[in-house]
């Protein structure tokens, strides 16, 4: 088809201000545990946008083993 995905070297996902989250393609290729944390932490970036003290609290209630 001749398209490629964006190439993201860094960032394993993001929320945008609109609420948008995109995952970098190569989570496929990580331990589940992993695309868990990524999911967790976009998600929680729906109720906190920064990584501000609430927001590791939120992260952490979640999955509490990270």
């Amino acid at each position: 088809m001749g398209v490629k995905p964006p190439e993201y070297k860094t960032r394993r996902g993001f929320c945008h201000a609109d609420g948008l989250i995109a995952l970098n393609w190569r989570l496929v290729q990580v331990p589940l545990s992993v695309i868990d944390y990524v999911i967790v932490h976009e998600l929680t970036h729906r109720s906190y946008p920064h990584h501000c003290r609430e927001f590791w609290a939120a992260v952490r209630s979640l999955l509490p083993q990270k």
